[in-house]
């Protein structure tokens, strides 16, 4: 029984879909920052312990698994590892729930759009380019 290793498999995305959702992960990745940097900026200006919590909730954590997530993502993208579907999945769900946190704010709006482009980008089908037909 012959097997075939990873080396052997074609990459998960071709290139130009790796680019597509290099960028669209680098924007949850600025995103992410972005509510980081709000998140410590609401700590320090509020002193209350009740509203210490929430932002804590509702704002630090979520962002801070949103970073590792985009992070070890597009790691795993530039490595071409076939568990890079699954991250990208992962990568654009967290963001659509981070971004309904936060839809009063303009980030919340942005991770909504990104994360769902980024489920889409990364589970449909890539075409190919010598017959047109979908690979999958």
């Amino acid at each position: 029984m012959t097997t075939r290793s990873d080396r052997d498999l074609p990459p998960p995305y071709d290139r130009g879909r790796a680019r597509q959702l290099r960028m669209m992960l680098y924007a949850v990745l600025a995103s992410a920052t972005v509510m980081v940097i709000l998140a410590v900026a609401l700590l320090i200006h509020t002193g209350d312990d009740a509203s210490t919590g929430v932002v804590l909730l509702v704002v630090l954590v979520p962002a801070l698994v949103l970073l590792g997530l985009s992070v070890r993502t597009l790691a795993l993208l530039a490595l071409a590892d076939r568990r890079v579907k699954m991250w990208v999945t992962a990568s654009g769900t967290a963001a659509i729930l981070d971004g309904l946190l936060l839809t009063r704010v303009g980030v919340g709006w942005v991770l909504i759009v990104v994360g769902v482009l980024l489920v889409l980008v990364g589970a449909l089908p890539g075409r190919d380019p010598d017959t047109g037909r979908t690979s999958g």
